[in-house]
């Protein structure tokens, strides 16, 4: 036959017809006597035992225990760190499997575009090129570019066997879609004539080759045929293609040969769904043969190279993508030319370049796209509709800075984080994204960043001042090269590629730095100057440096002699050698007192050396995989070390014996250090997480995670995290198939204070507690949570008022709670069981219960997002938001809208113990003022609920009636005062009737966030501020305060994601909320001045944002100034900015107050002009934790006072006070303890 090329671009169309119907005839005899093979078969599971008897008695791998599988885990969302290279879906298309450089196979939730697992091999060297699923995708196969097949069972993660199949590069594999038979086809080695097998043929039964007679060659793609009988080829020969078929016996059929074939061509087989259809790409033109009656059809030539094709799953159309992005959808049955989708202009580099298997509705496509990562396209529109993972890079380094708290990791950038708290405090600013390595001075005070390519620089960690750079050079060209243009465009294609940065080191002053190059160089370079001081040729890589702590030597180790050398820094002679290891030397590490130096190796050993004499000390072995890391604990008793397999031990460096062991990266941990104090260690891996571990038993405290945007999360083992907006895309929790993104259990497991409590060794046990109740497996055993989905809806409407209905699968969790917001806020909360709920006429797709449920919703005027989320029964975890866009058609109202205030305070509690003096006063002063700044409103309403009204009855009716009379365009202000209470990081508020009898009373009597969720989702104004100067009652149960105020911020933050309206608290740290200043609370104080001050732009408005700033700054300033102690706000913006009030003067400034005589150092104590025993108006606040004392400095404690108690000051004494609450003596407490109040 003759070329494709010519056939297409050259001859008429009647030639073409001719051409390919010759092509046809020779394969039509064949195909008629084995017509029934094009007949579909059902996808069934492996027969009898399977693999098993394939896989003989091969070992498992030994990356984790065979029954951790079984138990939930957390899982980094981490997208591969190279290019996708090949990817292939399940039968059913819940699963997909994506490989790329970085040896690793990921298997993907296809629905939620989740990672379930990573399958890492168990030679470091693999590069794998094709992946496949069993019929029942239980099982997973690959093969790499040395003609070995991987098979891993995906169930219990680990590799089963390794088998060397051929010598060249297997480009796919098959299995047969009744499972009974598999097929590898394999190219030549490059440029070498092998005479072993390219196309293997294996009965799954009993893994044995079918002893066929197959043709050996440069084999491209092998496909079963629906029947499973046989096997279309595509083999290369030269600059000829032949396509032909083959059964599992070994009788070959006849076939053509396609010329002017081209190394470009993938040339991979796409087969129909039916068995009866095939297509291969040829360059720009797609073959389709009909398997059944031999003819053939061509489409049209593409302008542009297409490498795969593939079938939509009804056989009607086939779908290619192009390398510029387009998708091309030919009819299956003419050739004919259906759509162009090209990339939209602002699709950036997320437009597909190949495509990998369509989901069984043909809605979507698998697809690697232009930026090497893995998504799902609609091939209507050519757009992506689902991106597998997210931007992850691998950490390289980490390393605490000086003795604090704080560590700092390089890998793509430089994250600087807190290890007692698990926040990423910052990225350092270093100008590229390129960063390696991040290797701060022992000091603290500056850091040097590594580059991929050839460049170091330094930074102050203060402040991220660029202190100095150094960019490498090239190695010169030879004179030859030179002269010849081709030959010095490839020597310096490949010098640059060749001398990329490799392995680094820091000294530990923070002025030297050195990098090993591909090309086997080190450079030396003193960062001061940022000057290259020498540079090291070496006969091989260096795969691990170290500088001693005096800087001035540098250990080298190598990748093909095993041996370390000494570097003389200052002359770059040689000193000395140490040889011991069998393989490449992956880590080097000095003692803080430079005499011993441990390394770290692929023979998986770590091993320790005597300094002076070179003579080695210890060998360390219990690392199952490649030691790529080491490090030793600050005073040099201990050493940690990670390997390949994501495991990292802990030794004693005395006697080399394995103190413990640590497991839970899902790659291999490429660096390692100990925390200053020795407490903890930490560990740094390739799937971009640093995970904190106990010193004392190895336990692991917390997994970091950061993406290149910018979120970051920190995440207990228990499930209780922290994270920036929108970090549950970053986590997992995976149970088997099952995945629950981290972002729908917000509710049940955010709690930054207890990932606090968890980082400091969980001391009282909170986090244990905690986890009794709700854990990682507790809430993936509450149920699936349900699939939601809209009914159909108008896209614009003109009605403010819009009746909506989704649809609720039941998958086995039950039915909960079920929320709507509008624009992001919450306007809507059904509870189960409501009477509008029905049973669907049908189930869902998947046969789960469907019911609907109606919703109205109030619509501004505009685009409006909606969304509707459902819990599973217990309320634990989320669904997927079902998301709708509704435009309503309408005018903005004119003359803006109105301004309603719900202003609530109780200072006269039923139990005299909680009596306040100014939540009444504030709640007061905060309603005035807003109708006093209310000139942007066109009407000003506001209602007060005070005292004894301050019941959950009458508030319910409050919300109730503001409901009524609210609009869309409307403005709501919700001020809260009196005291508030924080149980397991939900947030009460005390009615006025509250009575404590225990711990329980507060959710038994309390107003909780729950509440005030349903009542907020009652009003349709869609701008508000939430307002709670409240205080933290803890003086009858005893908190401790600091984990109380973390508590309480952890409440308003859920409280502002459940509502979706902007929260502002009094104090969010361990501060109490202050009352005393000026006659109010000083966080209302603030507010109030806030109105007239925090106009920083000076537009005569006072908008949320510029007030959240004031009351940040002003706050703290005033508690400081007026009581020595910094109170500190909490806000949690939600939606969009918009102005609150004109720039009005509430109170004035004032002076700033007088010194108080019964604080320690104001003056002369006796000067205290004290009231009687019997008044009850309080003078000072108590500042921290106050014990009573019988008498001044001794005896016993009476009572216990928490922060911002409101006591009366009666006479002081030689550094203690009297004092009095609610005209009854209590005791003495210091003077210290007592501010008076302004």
């Amino acid at each position: 036959m003759s070329g494709l090329r010519e056939t297409i671009g050259l001859r008429p169309a009647a030639a073409i017809v001719r051409s390919i119907r010759t092509a046809c005839i020779l394969t039509m005899a064949f195909l008629a006597a084995s017509a029934h093979a094009a007949s579909a078969t059902p996808v069934a599971k492996l027969d009898g035992d399977g693999f098993a008897p394939f896989l003989g008695a091969s070992q498992p791998w030994p990356k984790m225990e065979l029954e951790a599988r079984g138990a939930a885990r957390l899982l980094p969302n981490q997208g591969h760190g190279y290019p996708v290279a090949h990817a292939a879906m399940t039968a059913d298309g819940s699963l997909a499997a994506s490989l790329s450089g970085d040896r690793e196979v990921k298997i993907w939730d296809v629905a939620s575009g989740r990672l379930i697992d990573t399958l890492l091999t168990d030679n470091a060297d693999d590069t794998l090129s094709v992946v496949a699923f069993t019929p029942d995708g239980e099982t997973v196969l690959a093969g790499n570019n040395r003609g070995e097949l991987i098979v891993w069972d995906r169930l219990l993660g680990v590799q089963l066997d390794r088998r060397a199949l051929q010598d060249g590069e297997i480009t796919d594999v098959s299995v047969a879609r009744d499972g009974r038979h598999w097929v590898t086809a394999a190219r030549q080695p490059a440029g070498q004539t092998s005479e072993r097998r390219t196309l293997h043929i294996f009965r799954v039964e009993d893994g044995v080759e079918l002893d066929n007679t197959l043709p050996t060659g440069d084999y491209i793609s092998a496909r079963f045929l629906g029947d499973g009988k046989h096997i279309l080829t595509v083999a290369a020969a030269g600059f000829q293609a032949s396509i032909r078929i083959v059964t599992v016996e070994g009788a070959t059929g006849p076939g053509w040969s396609v010329s002017d074939f081209s190394s470009w061509d993938k040339g991979r087989l796409a087969i129909s769904r039916d068995g009866r259809k095939a297509a291969i790409m040829i360059r720009r033109t797609a073959v389709i043969l009909d398997l059944t009656t031999g003819a053939a059809r061509t489409t049209p030539e593409e302008i542009d190279p297409i490498d795969t094709v593939d079938f939509a799953p009804d056989g009607a159309s086939l779908t290619g993508v192009t390398a510029t992005g387009a998708v091309v959808r030919w009819k299956t049955e003419t050739g004919a030319l259906i759509s162009r989708n090209k990339p939209a202009a602002d699709a950036g580099r997320t437009y597909p370049v190949a495509i990998y298997g369509f989901r069984p509705d043909g809605k979507a496509f698998l697809a690697r796209c232009a930026d090497g990562r893995l998504r799902l396209v609609d091939p209507a529109v050519g757009k992506p509709v689902q991106t597998f993972g997210e931007e992850v890079t691998a950490i390289n380094s980490i390393a605490w800075i000086g003795r604090g708290p704080n560590l700092i990791t390089g890998g793509g950038t430089a994250d600087i984080w807190n290890a007692e708290t698990g926040a990423r405090l910052r990225r350092l600013a270093t100008g590229n994204d390129g960063v390696m390595v991040a290797l701060p001075d022992k000091a603290g005070t500056r850091v040097s960043v590594g580059y991929r390519g050839l460049g170091f620089k330094s930074f102050m960690l203060d402040g991220d001042t660029a202190l100095a750079g150094y960019v490498g050079t090239l190695e010169p060209l030879t004179p030859q090269q030179e002269r010849d243009p081709i030959s010095k465009a490839l020597a310096q294609s490949t010098r640059r590629l060749l001398s990329q940065n490799f392995n680094f080191a820091g000294s530990d002053n923070g002025l030297l730095a050195a990098g090993a190059r591909s090309d086997g160089i080190v450079d030396i370079v003193d960062m001061a100057k940022g000057a290259l001081l020498r540079k090291v040729k070496r006969a091989d890589v260096q795969t691990a440096l170290a500088f001693s702590p005096d800087g001035k030597r540098l250990a080298l180790g190598s990748l093909e002699t095993s041996k370390i050398d000494l570097i003389d820094v200052a002359g770059g002679a040689v000193e000395g050698s140490f040889e011991g290891h069998s393989w490449a030397i992956r880590g080097l590490a000095f003692s803080p007192d430079g005499k011993m130096l441990a390394s770290a190796s692929g023979d998986r050993t770590v091993r320790t050396w005597d300094v002076a004499s070179r003579k080695p000390l210890q060998v360390m072995k219990g690392h199952n995989g490649v030691v790529r890391a080491v490090a030793f604990s600050a005073d040099g008793t201990r050493l940690v070390s990670g390997d390949s397999y994501g495991n990292v031990m802990l030794w004693s460096a005395a006697d080399g014996k394995a103190l413990a062991t640590g497991r839970g990266h899902e790659g291999q941990v490429q660096a390692v250090a100990m925390a200053p104090d020795g407490r903890s260690f930490a560990s740094a891996a390739v799937d971009g997480t640093v995970r904190l571990w106990s010193s004392a038993n190895s336990e692991l405290l917390a997994t970091l995670i950061a993406t290149r945007d910018g979120g970051w999360l920190a995440m207990t083992p228990e499930g209780f995290f922290t994270g920036s907006g929108g970090s549950g895309r970053l986590l997992s929790i995976v149970q088997g198939d099952k995945v629950v993104g981290i972002d729908q259990v917000y509710d049940q497991l955010y709690r930054p204070d207890l990932v606090r409590e968890k980082l400091a060794g969980d001391p009282n046990g909170i986090v244990r507690q905690a986890a009794a109740r709700i854990s990682l497996d507790k809430t993936l055993a509450s149920g699936e949570p349900p699939a939601v989905a809209f009914s159909a809806a108008l896209a614009k409407v003109s009605a403010e008022r819009l009746s909506l209905t989704a649809e609720i699968a039941d998958r086995g969790g039950g039915i909960g709670r079920i929320e709507w917001r509008v624009n992001g806020v919450t306007l809507g909360l059904t509870e189960r069981g409501i009477g509008r709920t029905e049973m669907g006429d049908t189930g869902s797709a998947t046969g789960a219960p469907v019911r609907k449920v109606s919703q109205e919703v109030t619509l501004a005027a505009g685009p409006n997002r909606i969304e509707v989320v459902a819990y599973n029964n217990g309320n634990v975890i989320a669904s997927v938001p079902a998301t709708i866009t509704i435009t309503r058609d309408a005018p903005a109202p004119k003359g803006g809208g109105r301004l309603f205030v719900l202003a609530i305070g109780v200072n006269d509690y039923f139990d005299s113990r909680f009596a306040l003096a100014f939540a009444v006063p504030d709640a007061r002063a905060v309603a005035d003022a807003l109708t006093r700044a209310g000139g942007l409103h066109a009407a000003i309403e506001t209602r007060l609920v005070l005292d004894q009204d301050v019941s959950a009855e009458r508030l319910d009716a409050a919300f109730t009636d503001l409901s009524g009379r609210m609009r869309p365009e409307d403005t709501f202000v919700l001020f809260v005062a009196g005291h508030g209470k924080t149980v397991d990081g939900r947030y009460y508020y005390l009615p006025r009737d509250f009575r404590y009898r225990d711990q329980t009373s507060f959710a038994t009597s309390g107003i909780g966030q729950d509440r005030f969720q349903g009542w907020l989702a009652r009003i349709p104004a869609q701008r508000s501020v939430l307002l709670f100067d409240t205080c933290e009652s803890g003086s009858l149960t005893g908190d401790r305060v600091a984990m109380r105020g973390i508590e309480r911020a952890v409440a308003m933050e859920k409280m502002t994601a459940a509502m979706g309206r902007t929260t502002i608290a009094a104090a969010s740290d361990d501060k109490p909320a202050l009352e005393g200043y000026r006659g109010h609370g000083v966080f209302t104080y603030a507010l109030l001045q806030g109105i007239g001050a925090a106009d920083s732009n000076r537009d005569g408005k006072v908008d949320v944002l510029e007030l959240i700033r004031y009351l940040d700054e002003a706050v703290p300033a005033l508690s400081d100034k007026a009581f020595k102690l910094r109170q500190v706000p909490q806000a949690k913006f939600s939606g969009n900015n918009f102005a609150l009030a004109t720039a009005t003067a509430i109170v004035a400034d004032g002076a700033a107050p007088a010194p108080d005589p019964a604080r320690a150092g104001s003056g002369n104590a006796a000067t205290l002009a004290p009231p009687s025993a019997s008044e009850a108006r309080p003078t000072h606040v108590i500042l921290g934790r106050a014990d009573v004392l019988a008498a001044a400095g001794m005896g016993t404690v009476v009572t216990t006072l928490q922060p911002g108690s409101l006591v009366t000051a009666v006479r002081s004494e030689n550094g203690w006070t009297f004092i009095a609450r609610d005209g009854k003596p209590l005791g003495h407490v210091r003077d210290g303890l007592l501010a008076r109040m302004q």
